[in-house]
């Protein structure tokens, strides 16, 4: 058995329990060392107190001695210090260059046992923010960062900013981003750049559709519309290229004489309007539908070939600057920003439709009897050298025309028959109308149908004389035939080989309960079903009738004879199968019914199944609300304007003619912060569609205050201009101190006015200031606009910084040498200035009055420098002229004194006067 083991901690002393050994001048220990062997199990305590009398961190040694083993135990205290981590790095990845300002949050972070303290400084030129740039970190706690970045321009971000941590050398903190334009981008099916649409030939009347895909090419979402610019440089809308110039100057001529063809109906685009997800495409469909002139068709002018040329832009919904500006101020969202729209060229050209008839458009077909015919040969030709022609004549009593429908290339002919086949009696003079057919769009533009989109007429002339044949009479032997007159005397008996009638003869019967002919007084009352018969059927009451019918006499209303015959009669399994065919036809005409209906509903559901309407049919089965009296005499009587038709893009021209009109009502008093009446509150809850929102003009997108003086007021305005037919409620959200004197932030903008809203800047910060103005338009739709200035002090311009004073003739020689020169105050603030001379050894011989004064914003003082000439007098001096108490601009003084200017000086006793 191995011998227990002697404990000896720290160093070997005699003396109480608890006996202090000094280990270090700040530490104590205090333990009992065992005099006896430690049995297993058991243990000995020792305590090491620690009294720090400086702050430092301190390393000392415990040794434990175990028999003859020594084990050091180490001391370590550290003094109480904070340990600050911050992240590395900000990256706001890919953004859209929209003047919103965006935000990233970074954390400072204290691990240690101290507060510490931490300064973070930018120095570069984007507009960067960060708050707060300076704080203490209390312990086991962290500081949020906030960096906000303004998305004014596209630009690429690697900034550093330096931070500095306390306890840990300067750091880096790296600042990444990628600003990119919001810009739309057309492709086409292949996915290749998309920059025309080439439509080709086409007739006046028919359309040709194009397909192209628009793409959103950045990581936000995106609401756009299709504006048709009518106004544009190179447009051609019905033009004949192919002319001469005199001949196409006549042609514009005639169309400003006619009236002005609609280009929004000639060109339309489905969908025109939409919201894209990020880097989402969607597929547009362009449809050219080129129209003939009313004036042409009404005076039966045939014309000429028209050629198109057409420009589309897709916009995207935002903040702007109005349609009544030039083509360089529109869709910019900042200067030097790269157009945000995108451009597509259309091209085509229309024909007239160049159908001739040989020999010509009237045709006669002399006379003829009944049953003969007569043909008469006619030549189609397709004038045209690109386009075939497709026809249908339309089918008249009396004629025949075969073929009566096909097609001719261009260039070709094709031979018809023209034939006329009467079956009665008389003169005709008919209208021929044969239709030119061919594919025409709807409202859905897709598929395009073939349809009659023009009509030529033919005029038919022809006489049909009647056959004389002499009729003989004959006497009614008493047998009444089953045809027969009134009396039943001479019946016309025709020969046996005119006899050509068919088929039975139609029951003469009447409901028994709906005739009261010849009624008794004691007729009792008959069954609804019940059918009466006429006396003069007896002709066909051995027709095979049905069996559950029952007949009655017309007088006493009794059970009347009917006879079926057997031989003539359905047997049941003939009436079984004579039930099952009328139920086969009954139920597919159901069902083609039913399959109608179910078409016409999915074609309604597709009209409204949209991000707006979502598949309900707006007010669907509700009742309008009764106006009250009061609504009827206080709210504005206004007519709305008709929603476009679908695929109906908006034009420039249009969009600048309703801002023009809006322009006109400017309304800057009265109106209402939140929408009141009940009309304020339908329009105000609307949701509006791209399209509408490209009515209504907020802008500029960016409002510049330019160079402010710090504790001055400037003032710009936002104007908000709405064309639509619809109140709409603008808010704006300012959260920055320098723009708080704004008011008001709320309007209820009537239909078809103007109202502006006076953004105050007022600063006490020098330097630059960029913020991202939130708007949004019937508490729903969300727009930025982009507010900078930049701070500065209070300055005063010279117009030269030395000036140099001569003599004057005009003036006594006493009155010295005489100049000025002009202060200029080109800031927002008014300056206090004087001046301050610089007097060196040889003194000072020059004044300026005034000495002091104030330069109001936007003005200019003069100020007259004057040298007094003398024996002593320098010629040259200097000027400090003080802004606000500052230095700001030095100014010398020379005056240019010649020697014969000192001669008449001495002569008129000049400087003995001033040396007197």
């Amino acid at each position: 058995m191995e011998p227990l083991p002697y404990f000896t901690v720290g160093i070997i002393h005699c003396g109480k329990r608890r006996s202090p050994c000094i280990l270090h001048t700040q530490f104590t220990l205090y333990v009992q060392n065992p005099e006896k062997p430690v049995a297993p199990g058991l243990q000995v305590t020792a305590s090491v107190e620690y009294h720090p009398t400086e702050k430092e961190d301190i390393r000392d040694n415990l040794l434990v001695v175990v028999d003859n083993n020594v084990t050091t135990v180490p001391l370590l205290v550290f003094f109480p210090s904070c340990y600050l981590e911050i992240d590395p790095e900000v990256n706001f990845g890919s953004i859209v260059a929209n003047s919103k300002v965006i935000y990233k949050e970074i954390a400072i972070t204290n691990h240690g046992s101290s507060p510490g303290t931490f300064k973070i400084k930018y120095n570069g030129h984007l507009p960067i923010t960060i708050s707060p740039t300076s704080g203490i970190v209390e312990p086991k706690t962290m500081q949020i960062i906030k960096v906000d970045l303004c998305t004014d321009a596209p630009a690429v971000i690697e900034e550093t900013a330096r931070v500095k941590l306390q306890g840990v050398e300067e750091l880096l903190l790296k600042i990444k981003g990628n600003i990119v334009n919001q810009h739309l981008e057309l492709l086409d099916l292949s996915g290749k750049p998309l920059k025309c649409l080439h439509f080709g030939s086409v007739y006046f009347g028919t359309s040709k559709i194009r397909q192209a895909v628009i793409y959103n090419d950045s990581p936000e979402n995106i609401s756009w519309v299709s504006v048709l610019d009518d106004n544009a440089m190179g447009a051609e809308v019905g033009t004949d290229i192919h002319k001469s110039t005199d001949a196409a100057l006549q042609d514009m001529d005639y169309w400003n004489r006619t009236s002005d063809p609609e280009v929004s109906s000639i060109l339309t685009c489905c969908p025109n309007d939409g919201v894209l997800l990020p880097f989402q495409k969607t597929i547009l469909t362009v449809c050219f539908s080129p129209k003939q002139l009313d004036e042409d068709i009404r005076t039966n002018r045939i014309p000429s070939q028209q050629d198109y040329a057409l420009f589309m832009r897709f916009e995207p919904i935002g903040s702007k600057d109005g349609f009544l500006q030039s083509d360089a101020d529109k869709s910019v969202f900042h200067k030097g920003l790269k157009k945000c729209h995108v451009e597509l060229a259309v091209t085509g050209s229309a024909f007239p439709v160049a159908l001739t008839f040989s020999p010509g458009t009237v045709y006669n077909f002399k006379e003829c009897l009944i049953g003969e015919k007569i043909d008469i040969h006619c030549s189609l030709k397709n004038e045209s050298q690109f386009l075939p022609v497709v026809f249908s004549f339309r089918k008249i009593s009396h004629f025949h025309i075969s073929p009566a429908n096909g097609k001719i290339e261009a260039g070709h002919s094709q031979e018809v028959m023209f034939s006329f086949v009467p079956h009665q009696v008389g003169t005709f003079n008919v209208k021929q109308v044969v239709d030119i057919l061919g594919p025409t769009s709807d409202e859905n533009l897709l598929p395009l149908k073939m349809k009659a989109f023009l009509k030529k007429k033919l005029s038919f002339t022809a006489v049909c004389k009647p056959l004389t044949k002499k009729i003989i009479m004959k006497v009614n032997p008493g047998i009444t035939p089953m045809i027969s007159n009134p009396t039943g005397h001479f019946i016309q008996v025709a020969p046996q080989e005119t006899a050509i009638f068919t088929g039975p003869t139609r029951t003469a019967t009447l409901k028994a309960d709906k005739t009261q002919i010849h009624d008794h007084q004691n007729i009792i009352s008959v069954d609804k079903n019940v059918m009466v018969a006429f006396p003069n059927d007896r002709a066909a009451s051995i027709r095979p009738s049905e069996q559950s019918a029952h007949y009655r006499t017309i007088f006493t209303k009794i059970k009347r004879y009917n006879y079926v015959d057997p031989d003539y009669a359905y047997t049941e399994e003939e009436e079984k199968l004579r039930q099952t065919h009328k139920d086969y036809y009954a139920n597919y005409i159901k069902n083609k019914r039913e399959n109608r209906q179910k078409e016409k509903d999915d074609r309604n559901f597709q009209e409204v199944n949209n991000y707006v309407d979502i598949g309900i049919t707006p007010a669907a089965g509700l009742q309008p609300p009764s106006t009250s009296i009061f609504e009827c005499f206080n709210e504005q009587q206004r007519t709305k304007s008709a929603p476009n038709s679908k695929g109906c893009m908006l034009t420039i021209r249009q969009l600048a003619a309703g801002e023009s009109r809006s322009i006109t009502r400017e309304i800057n008093e009265g109106l209402n912060a939140v929408p009141h009446t009940a009309t304020e509150k339908e329009d105000c809850s609307l949701v509006l569609t791209p399209q509408q929102l490209h009515h209504v003009v907020i802008g500029p997108c960016t409002i510049d205050f330019g160079e402010i003086c710090v504790r001055s007021t400037s003032v710009r305005e936002m104007s908000i201009i709405n064309s639509l037919s619809t109140y709409i409620w603008v808010q704006v959200e300012i959260d920055c101190d320098e723009l708080q004197q704004t008011s008001p932030l709320s309007h209820v903008v009537p239909p078809m006015s103007k109202t502006e809203i006076p953004f105050v800047f007022e600063t006490n910060t020098l330097g630059k200031f960029k913020k991202s103005i939130s708007y949004t338009v019937n508490n729903k739709h969300i727009g930025h606009i982009l507010v900078t200035a930049k701070a500065v002090p209070i300055a005063l311009e010279l117009s030269s910084h030395e000036l140099v004073l001569k003599p004057n003739n005009d003036f006594l020689a006493e009155t010295g040498f005489r100049s000025s020169i002009r202060l200029y105050n080109r800031r927002n603030h008014a300056a206090e200035f004087s001046w301050k001379p610089i007097i060196t050894e040889k003194g000072i011989a020059f004044s300026i009055r005034p000495a002091r004064g104030i330069v109001d914003a936007f003005e200019d003082l003069e100020c007259e420098v004057v040298w007094h000439a003398g024996f002593s007098s320098p010629d040259i001096g200097e000027f400090n002229l003080c802004v606000q108490q500052r230095n700001t601009h030095k100014l010398k003084c020379i005056a240019e004194v010649r020697l014969a200017e000192i001669f008449h000086m001495c002569e008129n006793g000049v400087f003995s006067k001033i040396y007197s």
